[in-house]
């Protein structure tokens, strides 16, 4: 039986196999999962600067209401909780409004 240029001992063949299987599963696996890391970490990110900015501006809706709103009366004659009550009703009407927009789209699986 005659060898060709191309036939290589078992060992390097083996050796070659594991090297691809390595790679392979370091290009489908590894590389992949880092990347969904990232962009995980940066969802968590932005959610909570998002957050952290809707909770500033509803207390500056609060505050606007409280001083600025001449239709409340005075703190002292048992309506002062009318604000808070307003001021909630306006967060839950925009979280309402970011869970509809997010979950409302179609779906295209079928």
């Amino acid at each position: 039986m005659r060898r060709n240029k191309q036939d290589k001992p078992v060992g390097v063949l083996f050796e070659e196999l594991r090297d691809l299987v390595t790679e392979y599963v370091r290009q489908e696996t590894i590389e992949p999962a880092k990347l969904l890391g990232r962009g995980l970490v940066f969802s968590l990110a932005g959610g909570f600067v998002l957050s952290g900015g809707f909770l500033l501006l509803l207390l500056g809706l609060l505050r606007l209401f409280q001083t600025e709103v001449w239709v409340f009366p005075e703190p002292n004659t048992g309506w002062s909780w009318l604000p808070y009550v307003m001021t909630g009703v306006v967060g839950i009407v925009i979280v309402g409004l970011a869970v509809k927009l997010t979950r409302g789209g179609s779906n295209d699986y079928g």
